[in-house]
């Protein structure tokens, strides 16, 4: 019987490690997915001001190319080269 109770206890301590792990990996997206946003739209509107930083853009610019899918980041590139200044 105390065999049984054993497997057990592993198997749920290997369901709870699992389920943690996947929690963890969850909350991490979100919060990449978080930066992602908030650089994206702090990107628009120093972009827009009347005398624009540079330096800021760039470096903008280079963590939304670390946090962002290539895939998003070149869309996103190509879209802000046509996208017309006002």
């Amino acid at each position: 019987m105390k065999s049984d109770y054993n497997i057990y206890l592993r198997r749920d301590g290997t369901l709870t490690d699992r389920f943690s792990k996947m929690v963890e990996e969850y909350l991490n997206d979100f919060e990449e997915e978080i930066t992602v946003v908030t650089l994206l739209n702090y990107y628009s509107v120093c972009s827009k001001l009347d005398i624009q930083d540079d330096d800021l853009l760039w470096a903008i610019d280079r963590v939304l190319q670390q946090f962002m899918p290539s895939t998003d980041y070149t869309a996103w590139s190509v879209a802000r080269a046509y996208t017309p200044k006002e």
